[in-house]
Parts: C-alpha cells; sequence; structure tokens
C-alpha cells in the first residue's frame, strides 16, 4: 500500500470516529413551544406557578350567591383559612346593605353559612387577645354552643377584606334551631357573625364573567 492511500485510510478513521463521537452525544431539548406545558407563571421567570387559592371552592370572587328568600350577596373580598392547604373561605359583600357575609367549606361540602355582622357580639363578649373562644354563647336568649375551634392561617384578597394578620382564633358555634355564630380572633381584634346553614337548594351562585 502507498503512503498516499495509508494516510487516506487514517484520517476518513478518524474523521468517522469523530462523527460518531459526536452523534451518541445527547441533543439539548429544545424548549417547549409557547404556551406548551409552561404556565405565564413559570414562563415569566417568577418561580412556581401561583395556586388558585378558591380553585377547591364551590365560589369566587365577583361571583354572585341568591338565597331561595331573595336575598344576594355580591362577593367582594375573601379571607382565606389555611392549614397548609385553603379549608375555609369567608367571603364579604358589603354592598349587599347589611354587611353579609358567606362562609364556604371545599368541595364535596355544598352547604354554606349565610351571615351578617355582629359587632355588638364582639363587644359584649370582652374578649381578649389571650383568651380562647368560650364554649358556648347566649345571643337573643338562644344558647350556642361550639363546633369547632381552629388556629388557622388568613389571607386577604379583595379591597374590603380586613388585615387580621398571619394567624388567627376561627370559632364556630351552633344551636338548637341550627342557627351560626362565626368568629374570628385575630390579636386584640374580635369579629362576629350571625346567620343560617342554606344547604343545595336555597341558593344559587351565579359565576363572575371572569370565572
Amino acid at each position: 500500500m502507498s503512503l498516499i492511500a495509508a494516510a487516506l485510510l487514517v484520517a476518513g478513521g478518524a474523521f468517522v470516529g469523530g462523527w460518531l463521537a459526536r452523534a451518541t452525544r445527547k441533543v439539548p431539548e429544545l424548549p417547549s413551544p409557547e404556551g406548551e406545558g409552561d404556565s405565564d407563571e413559570a414562563n415569566d421567570g417568577l418561580g412556581a406557578p401561583k395556586v388558585d387559592p378558591f380553585a377547591a371552592f364551590g365560589c369566587r370572587l365577583g361571583d354572585v350567591v341568591l338565597a331561595s328568600d331573595g336575598e344576594e350577596a355580591w362577593l367582594e373580598s375573601a379571607i382565606v383559612f389555611s392549614e397548609e392547604v385553603p379549608v375555609l373561605v369567608l367571603f364579604l359583600a358589603p354592598n349587599a346593605g347589611a354587611d353579609r357575609a358567606v362562609l364556604v367549606r371545599p368541595k364535596p361540602h355544598e352547604d354554606l353559612v349565610w351571615l351578617t355582622a355582629a359587632p355588638h357580639m364582639a363587644e359584649a363578649s370582652n374578649w381578649g387577645p389571650s383568651e380562647e373562644p368560650p364554649s358556648s354563647l347566649v345571643h337573643h336568649g338562644e344558647r350556642f354552643e361550639r363546633l369547632r375551634r381552629l388556629p388557622l392561617s388568613a389571607e386577604r384578597h379583595g379591597p374590603s377584606a380586613p388585615d387580621l394578620g398571619d394567624v388567627v382564633l376561627f370559632a364556630e358555634y351552633k344551636s338548637a334551631t341550627d342557627r351560626r355564630l362565626v368568629a374570628i380572633l385575630a390579636g386584640t381584634r374580635v369579629l362576629v357573625w350571625e346567620g343560617r346553614m342554606l344547604g343545595p337548594g336555597l341558593y344559587e351562585v351565579l359565576p363572575s364573567q371572569s370565572s
């Protein structure tokens, strides 16, 4: 074999070897097309996608709740109560004419608590910042027994939601006639609402246009 032919064989082997080495390397994945696989939050460089705090509930901000007796509440603001995940939402409807509030639990619960602010209850009870919600209350001559007492984190949503701090005590009471009282203890502040349960068929939710 001539020297020229031998040189050509060596050069050809080197070329093929280099091509095979490049071919076996992992090809970097191309970015997914816009709108595929990534949320807006992930694409804008802000980190993990934001969790919808109302996803587990049958209502959200902007909805209108119509009670069977003709009363209605436009859900303008909300306080979302959580234990790692949202467990309760107190929707506020100040434009309802009576400082309306609606307490909603996650699905599959369909009952909601139709409430009206009761500031006189907070003042009369004389709850201090370090005191527990009482185990029972008497309101309008009716006795209410405490159903639950929960330390929860609180997150404000909307213009009229009060600033209660990061952690509150939530208490719910029930009377023999199924009337309800809801109290929130937040430091030196106590907020109380009174009302009744509304089950399926006793109310209707009109979704907002943005829902």
